[in-house]
């Protein structure tokens, strides 16, 4: 299968200086690299480790210390007692305050062989859209004081080079990892799919001028009318926290959990986010006490980020899991305390001008986009057209798109999107969680 876009190549004007690349070929050299690489033994000649998102000292992190795993639920999802009270966790069924999901990170986005060629960047109009994207299955809850250690099952990649020959090798890495804790047990495993994009110079002198993807478009900074501000107030005010079980039998196909919003998001909120610094003030309580919070009216009467008038300027944009930990809080809100998140999967795109902008994951793809799961989108011909910059807004809405029962236990599947108020999606996810049944209390 195809799984590329690939008009409008930005370095046409040296393409001829680069060597051409045809997938599934490789060197005696390249494929030794490649064998040692799948087996876990390659000697990278770059300095520095691998890359990998969680600094885990010999694949082990914990143990996990409660406090700061409660204050990361805190700063994501301050309204739900299910991640920091341990009280409440206890009287629905769960040993302690479970350990919010998104705490351990999943991504593991490991380099690819030197000998493969130089790094690229994303460094075109390609887009590889069976790509750059995390899947995460639980299989247990996780409590503070556990200790994961960490077992890479599978090191692989894809290789998306253009089949008549290009200029550059496109790659997708695709790496699973399991945890068990302690006591032996499987409690979560992760996909990771990540692009990496190769060149080799026919002239060992000549360094390719690539231009990074985020340097190619970035949409304009948003502004917020007096309008504008009466719908964020509304969205953030009718945040719904269910406190009672919800049961599998009263889900319906089609049902849709009340959406939650956050933001204008900006770059301290990143930084807060992401350091579990604890604020105990944010936009949902200025607006409880009557106030817009550090936004300023500017000129021609519309509220702007103050923040964002220079962070833009450096192209600040959203850490990749923002949508995921906004939607483990739309769907935790939704499903209850007694539920169990069991997978989570989400999926982020760079910015395309919007008279060049397509879906990068149509129902062509092997792995298209779960937002055809949803008829009025797929009916509206909406898909993920923007990546999160600081200034826009976290406004994420749900909807239910299957349920089933498999080895005895309830499933319910959900789509969760974060989009803007002019109708941009920024990211998808998809969610599977576990409900209690009215049959288990009879």
């Amino acid at each position: 299968m195809d799984l590329m876009k690939n008009e409008g190549l930005s370095y046409g004007e040296f393409k001829d200086k680069l060597e051409v690349f045809y997938p599934g070929v490789y060197t005696p050299e390249e494929q030794a690299a490649i064998d040692a690489w799948k087996a876990g033994t390659y000697q990278s000649k770059r300095p520095g480790p691998a890359m990998g998102m969680n600094g885990e000292r010999d694949g082990v992190i914990g143990p996990i210390h409660g406090n700061f795993s409660k204050l990361y639920a805190h700063v994501w999802d301050k309204y739900n007692p299910l991640w920091f009270d341990p009280e409440f966790a206890r009287a629905n069924g769960w040993a302690d305050t479970p350990v919010r999901p998104g705490y351990i990170s999943a991504e593991n986005m490991l380099q690819l062989p030197d000998e493969l060629g130089e790094n690229a960047n994303f460094v075109h109009d390609w887009v590889i859209g069976d790509a750059y994207d995390h899947e995460v299955e639980y299989l247990a809850p996780i409590y503070p004081g556990d200790t994961l250690k960490k077992v890479l099952t599978r090191r692989d990649f894809i290789d998306a080079t253009d089949p008549q020959g290009g200029h550059i090798r496109a790659l997708v890495t695709v790496c699973t990892v399991e945890y068990e804790n302690q006591k032996g047990e499987r409690v979560f495993r992760a996909i990771s799919r990540y692009p990496s994009f190769k060149y080799r110079s026919l002239d060992p002198e000549f360094k390719a001028p690539f231009q990074h993807a985020f340097g190619r478009y970035v949409h304009p900074e948003p502004e917020y009318s007096d309008e504008d501000w009466e719908i964020i107030k509304g969205y953030m005010l009718g945040e719904k926290v269910r406190k009672e079980p919800l049961y599998w039998e009263d889900v319906q196909i089609g049902q849709e959990p009340t959406p939650i919003c956050e933001g204008p998001i900006e770059q301290c909120d990143m930084i807060r986010l992401t350091g579990y610094q604890l604020v105990e003030s944010n936009l949902r309580d200025q607006f409880e006490n009557g106030g817009h919070g550090h936004f300023a009216k500017m000129q021609g009467g519309h509220y702007t980020n103050m923040s964002a008038s220079h962070v833009y300027k450096d192209h600040a944009n959203w850490f990749n899991f923002t949508g995921r930990n906004l939607g483990v809080r739309l769907v935790s809100n939704w499903a209850g305390p007694t539920a169990f998140i069991a997978k989570c999967a989400w999926r982020m795109i760079n910015d395309d001008p919007p008279e060049t902008a397509t879906n990068h994951l149509p129902e062509s793809y092997a792995r298209p986009s779960w937002l055809f799961k949803v008829p009025a989108l797929k009916q509206a011909g909406r898909y993920m057209n923007l990546h999160g910059f600081c200034g826009d807004l976290g406004l994420m809405k749900g909807y239910v798109s299957d349920k089933y029962i498999q080895d005895g236990k309830h499933y319910v599947e959900l789509v969760v999107w974060g989009e803007n108020l002019d109708g941009g999606i920024w990211q998808e996810t998809l969610f599977t969680v576990i409900l209690p049944s009215r049959e288990d209390n009879q």
